[in-house]
């Protein structure tokens, strides 16, 4: 089975996570991702299981800064649930 987890945004500044909020998202907390050279902060609307995470850079070499660079703001990536035994079956097809 396969289940969506959330959604990554890639952000220039804090104004998504003010509208987040507004709409009724709850914060989850922020992480400092070193390796990743990028801060995330968790969003979810525990009523409709829908889980955010905004992802900022903090140095102009991160995966992140260049996504920004060459895109704009948006959506980075979507995460995915698989279970265990099930990602084989996905990939052969």
């Amino acid at each position: 089975m396969v289940r969506w987890n959330h959604v990554a945004i890639a952000i220039q500044d804090h104004r998504l996570a003010d509208l987040l909020t507004l709409l009724g998202f709850e914060p989850q907390g922020r992480e400092h991702v070193p390796e990743q050279k990028v801060w995330t902060s968790f969003f979810s609307l525990p009523a409709h299981d829908l889980h955010v995470e905004l992802l900022e850079a903090t140095q102009p070499d991160s995966v992140v800064a260049q996504f920004l660079q060459k895109r704009g703001p948006g959506v980075h990536h979507l995460a995915f649930e698989v279970e265990a035994g099930h990602l084989e079956s996905l990939c052969i097809r």
